[in-house]
């Protein structure tokens, strides 16, 4: 139900762009204690937005205009999952984490989360990685469907949140099996690496 749920989101999403001149994709996934959903702190937020080619003209391809959202207009953004404004994707992310047993959502163990030279060696708050996984797989099945290749068909869509953290780049790759991201991955490699 949750994977149905976030390809039909995303599918609609990329249909009603009014053109096809898109140069990226975000998939955005906030963890935020303000979050609330049923009792749940730092329920999931999954938002999509995209920068055309003609924002991205003067850019280099390792720009962080080009891969930042916060350069972005944040007027196209749209929620996915939202225990405010999309209540219908919470809900469904709600029940897929209880019908999965993903039990204390948004807690992170400080005691795992760094290697001993202080190296961010998390898999994020819980149930997140999941959703990641989830959020990946739909991507590629609505890439193997080439359904909307007409729009995204090259596109890098990049899954992440807002530290770039390293397993979100290893979902980012799932989702774009054809290399649709090397330029991401390239900037992500100068940035953070």
């Amino acid at each position: 139900m949750i994977k149905r749920h976030i390809i039909s989101e995303i599918t609609e999403y990329i249909k009603a762009i009014e053109d096809n001149t898109i140069e990226v994709i975000s998939i955005l996934v906030i963890c935020n204690e303000s979050y609330e959903y049923k009792g749940i702190r730092s329920f999931p937020k999954v938002t999509i937005n995209y920068i055309k080619t003609n924002d991205c003209c003067n850019l280099s391809s390792l720009s962080e205009e080009k891969w930042n959202i916060a350069f972005w207009d944040d007027r196209k953004e749209y929620s996915i999952i939202d225990s405010e404004s999309n209540i219908v994707g919470a809900e469904i992310l709600y029940n897929w984490y209880i019908q999965n047993n993903i039990k204390n959502i948004g807690y992170e163990d400080e005691n795992l989360i760094y290697d001993n030279d202080m190296n961010y060696i998390g898999r994020g708050p819980n149930g997140y990685w999941e959703l990641y996984e989830v959020i990946a797989d739909s991507i590629y099945e609505i890439r193997k469907s080439k359904l909307l290749d007409y729009k995204i068909k090259g596109v890098p869509i990049i899954i992440h949140d807002y530290e770039y953290t390293w397993y979100t780049v290893e979902f980012t790759v799932k989702a774009n099996p054809n290399n649709e991201a090397t330029s991401f991955l390239k900037f992500y490699d100068n940035e953070f690496n």
